[in-house]
């Protein structure tokens, strides 16, 4: 594959400045994503999880997939987190 084909580079880890690598997704046997610690939300979580990894030090990056949906729910909800 040529450098040309390649997707956008992925920024240097902010620890150690290596390598990172992105696109990774949480899986496991129940639906992972971000709830509300004071609402239990079952499977219909607000957001899925994606990450970055640094191949040389390790340091892992979560990311919100559906910010805007955890936005609102914090607009409507202030309640249900922690400020």
């Amino acid at each position: 594959m040529t450098t040309e084909n390649r997707a956008p580079r992925v920024p240097p880890c902010e620890s150690c400045r290596g390598q990172q690598v992105a696109n990774l997704g949480l899986t496991g046997q129940h639906t992972n994503g971000l709830h509300p610690n004071s609402r239990s939300l079952g499977f219909r979580p607000m957001s899925t999880l994606s990450a970055t990894v640094c191949l040389n030090c390790g340091r892992t990056t979560f990311y919100a997939d559906d910010l805007a949906k955890i936005r609102e729910a914090a607009q409507r909800h202030p309640d249900w987190f922690t400020w």
